[in-house]
């Protein structure tokens, strides 16, 4: 019986000395040359939707900030110093939208004409991008140690809610929205966005190519 009680005691010893582990071990101080810090450049963006013939509230666009085979530019990063192999692949963007404006490229009703400000109506937000306090702090918050940081999500019924949300902390990360007002007729649509960093740098992307917009 003692024996019974010392084995499922030393259990439950293990089982927590485990968890203590993972603990520290997640939140061990992790060497800012191990953080590859990157800022995104404009063939990392693009701007996309699904289908070529769509009603004009069932159109999902996504503008997404990392695509594969982007040309980040790397920050404080030494390979050479970092003495964790699997921290060498963990990329953390910096950069912050400082404005954004939509404009559209042609006539889309009559109230928006052909390259006109259209962040009235861009709507149903999805906004998402990498964050974390501790891994910002060079702190290893994730199991196992060196992962990416937690994909931060918020939802928003409207662009301006969005940027009045962010105000000066709108890191850089995919925005996911549809259209809140219809055209007047079916028409050729594409759209223009236009996005500035903080730093300063500043590009306009679009659709690939234009689509069908339908009212109904």
């Amino acid at each position: 019986m003692k024996t019974f009680l010392v084995i499922k005691n030393m259990k439950a010893f293990l089982v927590i000395m485990g968890l203590v582990f993972l603990v520290n071990g997640c939140y061990r101080k992790l060497p800012q040359e191990c953080i590859l810090r990157i800022q995104t450049t404009e063939d990392c963006f693009s701007l996309y939707t699904k289908g070529k013939d769509l009603r004009y509230d069932t159109a999902y666009f996504g503008l997404s900030s990392f695509n594969t085979g982007c040309k980040y530019i790397v920050l404080d990063y030494d390979e050479k110093k970092c003495k964790y192999p699997d921290c060498r692949n963990t990329l953390y963007p910096i950069d912050y939208y400082d404005k954004i404006v939509f404009t559209t490229k042609y006539d889309y009703n009559q109230t928006y004409k052909a390259g006109d400000t259209v962040n009235d109506i861009i709507g149903n937000i999805t906004y998402t991008y990498w964050y974390s306090k501790e891994f910002e702090e060079g702190k290893c918050n994730t199991i196992p140690p060196c992962d990416r940081p937690p994909l931060v999500t918020h939802h928003y019924n409207t662009f301006q809610q969005m940027m009045n949300d962010q105000k000066d902390t709108a890191r850089v990360g995919g925005i996911n929205f549809r259209l809140l007002e219809p055209p007047d007729s079916v028409r050729n649509f594409n759209i223009n966005v236009h996005i500035r960093f903080k730093d300063g740098r500043e590009f306009t992307i679009s659709l690939p190519q234009d689509i069908i917009i339908r009212p109904n």
